[in-house]
């Protein structure tokens, strides 16, 4: 093989193709940043309420879980239940500090001797 064949050969292979340009104008991208922007300024207040709103419902679902604790507790030991705010384990002035749930034992009822006084508290007539 010649030189000449050689060397237009390789001028060939060195050769790069040219390819369509990569990456982003600035302008496109000052664009992209004005856009995330305006989403983030509409979005930023809706989801402060969300997070309020949510903040809400978490405390509901716990007050309703305390007044459902103390009156399955009530009825199943027949005992008296207060739910009152938490000031130290007893109850306190407030209830920015949460709630507590106390028990006292009820008095059982009068026990009745005979049917006669049995009969005179009754108020129910089953004739």
């Amino acid at each position: 093989m010649s030189a000449a064949k050689v060397k237009a050969k390789t001028a060939w292979v060195v050769r790069a193709a040219r390819t369509a340009p990569c990456g982003f104008t600035l302008i496109e991208l000052m664009v992209t940043l004005a856009v995330a922007a305006v989403l983030l300024a509409v979005a930023i207040p809706s989801y402060r309420t969300m997070i309020l709103n949510n903040g809400q419902d978490s405390v509901v679902d716990a007050v309703m879980t305390a007044l459902n604790y103390a009156r399955n507790t009530a009825l199943s030991g027949n005992q008296s239940i207060t739910l009152c705010p938490n000031g130290g384990g007893v109850c306190g002035p407030t209830w920015n500090t949460g709630w507590i749930v106390t028990a006292t034992p009820v008095a059982p009822p009068p026990a009745y001797d005979n049917a006669a006084e049995r009969k005179r508290h009754c108020k129910h007539d089953w004739r």
